[in-house]
Protein backbone atom coordinates (compact mmCIF):
# COMPACT_ATOMS: atom_id res chain seq x y z
CA UNK A 1 0.00 0.00 0.00
CA UNK A 2 2.58 2.23 0.35
CA UNK A 3 4.07 1.93 -3.13
CA UNK A 4 0.59 2.83 -4.04
CA UNK A 5 1.09 5.76 -2.59
CA UNK A 6 4.45 6.93 -3.19
CA UNK A 7 3.71 5.51 -6.92
CA UNK A 8 0.42 7.50 -7.11
CA UNK A 9 -0.65 8.75 -10.68
CA UNK A 10 -1.18 12.06 -8.91
CA UNK A 11 2.54 12.29 -8.60
CA UNK A 12 2.85 11.34 -12.52
CA UNK A 13 -0.19 13.87 -13.67
CA UNK A 14 1.73 16.89 -11.77
CA UNK A 15 5.29 16.40 -12.78
CA UNK A 16 4.11 15.41 -16.03
CA UNK A 17 2.35 18.60 -16.53
CA UNK A 18 5.27 20.67 -15.42
CA UNK A 19 7.47 19.15 -17.99
CA UNK A 20 5.03 19.49 -20.87
CA UNK A 21 4.48 23.46 -19.50
CA UNK A 22 8.59 23.45 -19.63
CA UNK A 23 8.89 25.69 -23.04
CA UNK A 24 6.54 28.28 -21.47
CA UNK A 25 8.35 28.72 -17.87
CA UNK A 26 11.27 30.93 -16.84
CA UNK A 27 14.63 29.49 -16.51
CA UNK A 28 13.42 26.05 -17.18
CA UNK A 29 16.32 24.59 -16.59
CA UNK A 30 16.43 25.34 -12.95
CA UNK A 31 12.81 25.91 -12.17
CA UNK A 32 11.79 22.43 -13.69
CA UNK A 33 13.66 19.76 -11.65
CA UNK A 34 13.01 21.05 -8.35
CA UNK A 35 9.30 21.80 -8.92
CA UNK A 36 9.20 17.76 -10.01
CA UNK A 37 11.42 16.87 -7.24
CA UNK A 38 9.43 19.22 -4.73
CA UNK A 39 6.19 18.18 -5.83
CA UNK A 40 6.79 13.81 -5.72
CA UNK A 41 8.11 14.61 -2.15
CA UNK A 42 5.14 16.40 -1.03
CA UNK A 43 2.38 14.45 -2.74
CA UNK A 44 4.30 11.24 -1.22
CA UNK A 45 4.50 12.47 2.43
CA UNK A 46 0.97 13.43 2.12
CA UNK A 47 -0.40 10.38 0.64
CA UNK A 48 1.40 8.52 3.62
CA UNK A 49 -0.22 10.34 5.53
CA UNK A 50 -3.71 10.23 4.34
CA UNK A 51 -3.17 6.40 3.82
CA UNK A 52 -2.28 5.85 8.00
CA UNK A 53 -5.10 7.65 9.03
CA UNK A 54 -7.84 6.24 6.00
CA UNK A 55 -6.20 2.77 7.49
CA UNK A 56 -7.48 3.29 11.18
CA UNK A 57 -10.87 5.24 10.14
CA UNK A 58 -11.89 2.57 7.52
CA UNK A 59 -14.27 0.33 10.54
CA UNK A 60 -15.94 -2.39 8.81
CA UNK A 61 -14.54 -2.91 5.02
CA UNK A 62 -17.80 -5.21 3.60
CA UNK A 63 -20.32 -2.27 5.15
CA UNK A 64 -18.22 0.31 3.26
CA UNK A 65 -18.47 -1.46 0.24
CA UNK A 66 -22.01 -1.74 0.58
CA UNK A 67 -22.67 1.43 1.09
CA UNK A 68 -25.91 2.69 -0.05
CA UNK A 69 -24.29 6.04 -1.44
CA UNK A 70 -22.76 4.00 -4.19
CA UNK A 71 -19.05 5.70 -3.15
CA UNK A 72 -17.12 3.67 -0.66
CA UNK A 73 -14.94 7.11 0.43
CA UNK A 74 -18.12 9.32 1.05
CA UNK A 75 -19.41 6.45 3.76
CA UNK A 76 -15.51 6.96 5.30
CA UNK A 77 -16.03 10.27 5.81
CA UNK A 78 -19.13 9.72 7.85
CA UNK A 79 -18.12 7.13 9.50
CA UNK A 80 -15.14 9.60 10.53
CA UNK A 81 -17.15 12.59 10.89
CA UNK A 82 -20.65 11.31 12.11
CA UNK A 83 -22.23 14.52 10.86
CA UNK A 84 -23.94 14.67 7.26
CA UNK A 85 -22.69 18.54 6.56
CA UNK A 86 -19.18 17.20 7.75
CA UNK A 87 -19.27 14.79 5.08
CA UNK A 88 -20.92 17.21 2.39
CA UNK A 89 -17.84 19.65 3.27
CA UNK A 90 -15.02 17.20 2.76
CA UNK A 91 -17.34 15.92 -0.40
CA UNK A 92 -17.24 19.16 -1.99
CA UNK A 93 -13.43 20.08 -1.18
CA UNK A 94 -12.42 16.19 -3.49
CA UNK A 95 -15.35 17.23 -5.71
CA UNK A 96 -13.85 20.97 -6.45
CA UNK A 97 -10.20 19.27 -6.21
CA UNK A 98 -10.66 16.94 -9.05
CA UNK A 99 -12.28 20.01 -11.21
CA UNK A 100 -8.79 21.11 -10.66
CA UNK A 101 -7.03 17.89 -11.27
CA UNK A 102 -8.98 17.86 -14.92
CA UNK A 103 -7.61 21.37 -15.77
CA UNK A 104 -4.38 20.05 -15.13
CA UNK A 105 -4.92 16.99 -17.08
CA UNK A 106 -5.91 19.09 -20.21
CA UNK A 107 -2.93 20.83 -19.91
CA UNK A 108 -0.87 18.14 -19.58
CA UNK A 109 -2.33 16.05 -22.62
CA UNK A 110 -2.68 19.16 -24.78
CA UNK A 111 0.85 20.43 -24.35
CA UNK A 112 2.07 16.62 -25.12
CA UNK A 113 -0.13 16.64 -28.41
CA UNK A 114 1.22 19.81 -29.51
CA UNK A 115 4.81 18.43 -28.73
CA UNK A 116 4.23 14.87 -30.67
CA UNK A 117 2.56 17.04 -33.14
CA UNK A 118 5.52 19.79 -34.16
CA UNK A 119 7.66 16.06 -34.53
CA UNK A 120 4.97 15.06 -37.06
CA UNK A 121 4.73 11.97 -34.50
CA UNK A 122 0.72 12.04 -35.03
CA UNK A 123 -1.76 12.49 -37.94
CA UNK A 124 -3.05 15.93 -38.52
CA UNK A 125 0.06 17.70 -37.38
CA UNK A 126 -0.46 20.47 -39.32
CA UNK A 127 -3.20 21.07 -37.44
CA UNK A 128 -2.59 20.58 -34.03
CA UNK A 129 1.08 22.02 -33.85
CA UNK A 130 -0.14 25.10 -35.17
CA UNK A 131 -0.23 28.45 -32.83
CA UNK A 132 -2.46 31.17 -33.18
CA UNK A 133 -0.80 34.44 -33.29
CA UNK A 134 -1.68 36.72 -30.35
CA UNK A 135 -2.80 33.43 -28.48
CA UNK A 136 0.74 32.33 -28.04
CA UNK A 137 -0.63 28.79 -26.43
CA UNK A 138 -1.34 25.64 -28.40
CA UNK A 139 -5.24 26.50 -28.88
CA UNK A 140 -6.39 23.65 -31.62
CA UNK A 141 -4.45 20.99 -29.23
CA UNK A 142 -5.99 22.12 -26.00
CA UNK A 143 -9.47 22.06 -27.51
CA UNK A 144 -8.86 18.47 -29.19
CA UNK A 145 -8.08 17.16 -26.24
CA UNK A 146 -10.81 19.13 -24.36
CA UNK A 147 -13.67 17.82 -26.72
CA UNK A 148 -12.14 14.22 -26.55
CA UNK A 149 -11.97 14.43 -22.40
CA UNK A 150 -15.99 15.34 -22.60
CA UNK A 151 -16.10 12.95 -24.66
CA UNK A 152 -14.74 10.20 -22.84
CA UNK A 153 -16.58 11.26 -20.09
CA UNK A 154 -20.06 10.38 -21.63
CA UNK A 155 -19.17 6.88 -21.93
CA UNK A 156 -19.50 6.53 -18.20
CA UNK A 157 -23.48 7.19 -18.88
CA UNK A 158 -23.83 3.65 -20.96
CA UNK A 159 -20.80 1.40 -19.33
CA UNK A 160 -19.28 1.93 -15.85
CA UNK A 161 -17.20 -0.65 -17.21
CA UNK A 162 -15.67 0.76 -20.14
CA UNK A 163 -15.19 4.11 -18.87
CA UNK A 164 -12.92 2.92 -15.59
CA UNK A 165 -11.15 0.91 -17.64
CA UNK A 166 -10.47 3.73 -20.01
CA UNK A 167 -9.87 6.15 -16.93
CA UNK A 168 -7.31 3.93 -15.34
CA UNK A 169 -5.69 3.50 -18.37
CA UNK A 170 -3.69 6.08 -17.75
CA UNK A 171 -1.86 4.92 -15.15
CA UNK A 172 -0.07 2.05 -17.59
CA UNK A 173 0.40 4.86 -20.02
CA UNK A 174 2.22 7.13 -17.70
CA UNK A 175 4.20 4.06 -15.94
CA UNK A 176 5.13 2.65 -19.92
CA UNK A 177 6.22 6.49 -20.87
CA UNK A 178 8.77 6.83 -18.02
CA UNK A 179 10.27 3.62 -18.54
CA UNK A 180 11.08 4.57 -22.22
CA UNK A 181 12.69 7.71 -20.64
CA UNK A 182 14.02 6.94 -18.02
CA UNK A 183 15.34 3.52 -19.80
CA UNK A 184 16.95 5.74 -22.55
CA UNK A 185 19.28 7.75 -20.07
CA UNK A 186 20.10 4.31 -18.11
CA UNK A 187 21.44 3.16 -21.46
CA UNK A 188 23.71 6.03 -21.99
CA UNK A 189 24.77 6.67 -18.33
CA UNK A 190 26.08 2.57 -18.46
CA UNK A 191 27.18 3.08 -22.46
CA UNK A 192 29.33 6.46 -20.74
CA UNK A 193 27.95 8.49 -23.51
CA UNK A 194 27.73 12.11 -23.33
CA UNK A 195 24.13 13.57 -21.89
CA UNK A 196 23.05 17.37 -22.61
CA UNK A 197 24.53 19.77 -20.51
CA UNK A 198 22.01 20.77 -18.39
CA UNK A 199 21.98 22.97 -14.98
CA UNK A 200 20.40 19.75 -13.09
CA UNK A 201 22.24 16.86 -12.31
CA UNK A 202 22.25 13.77 -10.12
CA UNK A 203 25.66 13.34 -10.72
CA UNK A 204 27.21 10.09 -10.30
CA UNK A 205 24.15 8.83 -8.29
CA UNK A 206 22.37 9.23 -11.36
CA UNK A 207 22.76 6.17 -12.78
CA UNK A 208 21.50 4.46 -9.33
CA UNK A 209 18.72 6.69 -9.72
CA UNK A 210 17.29 5.64 -12.91
CA UNK A 211 18.21 2.01 -12.24
CA UNK A 212 15.88 2.14 -9.45
CA UNK A 213 13.22 3.88 -10.88
CA UNK A 214 13.25 1.53 -14.07
CA UNK A 215 13.24 -1.52 -12.01
CA UNK A 216 10.41 -0.40 -9.67
CA UNK A 217 8.56 0.79 -13.04
CA UNK A 218 8.69 -2.51 -14.20
CA UNK A 219 7.08 -4.20 -11.55
CA UNK A 220 4.45 -2.04 -11.01
CA UNK A 221 3.49 -1.77 -15.15
CA UNK A 222 3.24 -5.44 -14.52
CA UNK A 223 0.53 -5.48 -11.70
CA UNK A 224 -1.66 -2.30 -13.38
CA UNK A 225 -3.15 -4.91 -15.50
CA UNK A 226 -3.84 -7.06 -12.88
CA UNK A 227 -7.70 -7.25 -12.12
CA UNK A 228 -8.77 -6.36 -8.78
CA UNK A 229 -10.81 -8.84 -7.35
CA UNK A 230 -9.87 -12.57 -7.78
CA UNK A 231 -11.57 -14.82 -10.20
CA UNK A 232 -13.11 -11.42 -11.51
CA UNK A 233 -16.50 -11.46 -13.53
CA UNK A 234 -16.68 -9.77 -16.47
CA UNK A 235 -17.72 -6.81 -15.24
CA UNK A 236 -15.08 -6.92 -12.87
CA UNK A 237 -12.39 -8.28 -15.37
CA UNK A 238 -9.65 -5.43 -15.78
CA UNK A 239 -9.65 -4.52 -19.83
CA UNK A 240 -6.33 -1.82 -20.17
CA UNK A 241 -4.22 -4.66 -21.52
CA UNK A 242 -6.56 -4.42 -24.35
CA UNK A 243 -7.07 -1.02 -24.68
CA UNK A 244 -3.42 -1.01 -24.12
CA UNK A 245 -2.40 -3.15 -26.33
CA UNK A 246 -4.92 -1.84 -29.74
CA UNK A 247 -3.29 1.63 -29.23
CA UNK A 248 0.41 0.06 -29.32
CA UNK A 249 -0.79 -1.95 -32.23
CA UNK A 250 -2.08 1.02 -33.50
CA UNK A 251 0.79 3.18 -32.75
CA UNK A 252 3.62 0.81 -34.68
CA UNK A 253 1.49 0.58 -37.78
CA UNK A 254 1.13 4.21 -38.30
CA UNK A 255 4.48 4.07 -37.82
CA UNK A 256 5.35 1.66 -40.36
CA UNK A 257 3.33 3.33 -42.52
CA UNK A 258 3.72 6.68 -42.47
CA UNK A 259 5.12 8.05 -39.13
CA UNK A 260 8.90 6.62 -40.28
CA UNK A 261 8.86 9.06 -43.56
CA UNK A 262 7.95 12.07 -41.47
CA UNK A 263 8.51 12.06 -38.31
CA UNK A 264 11.79 14.23 -37.26
CA UNK A 265 12.11 13.19 -33.70
CA UNK A 266 12.75 15.65 -30.89
CA UNK A 267 15.06 18.45 -30.85
CA UNK A 268 17.49 18.86 -28.56
CA UNK A 269 17.51 22.57 -28.43
CA UNK A 270 14.82 24.74 -29.45
CA UNK A 271 16.67 28.59 -30.61
CA UNK A 272 14.06 31.46 -30.39
CA UNK A 273 13.33 32.78 -34.01
CA UNK A 274 13.91 36.97 -34.24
Amino acid sequence: MVLIVLGHPANYTVTFSATHLSEELRDASKTLPRSMITTVIINSTMGFLMLITTCFSLGDVPSILSTPTGYPHIQILYNTTGSAAGTSVLSAVLIIMSIFSCVNNVATSSRQLFAFARDNGIPFAEFLSRVQPGWDIPLNSVLVSFVFACLLSLINIGSTVAFNSIASLGTCALLSSYMISISCIFLKRWRGETLIQSRFSLGKAGIWVNGIAVAYLSVAFVFVFFPSFPHPTVDLMNWNVLIYGCTVIFSVVYFFVKGRRVYVGPVEYLNKES
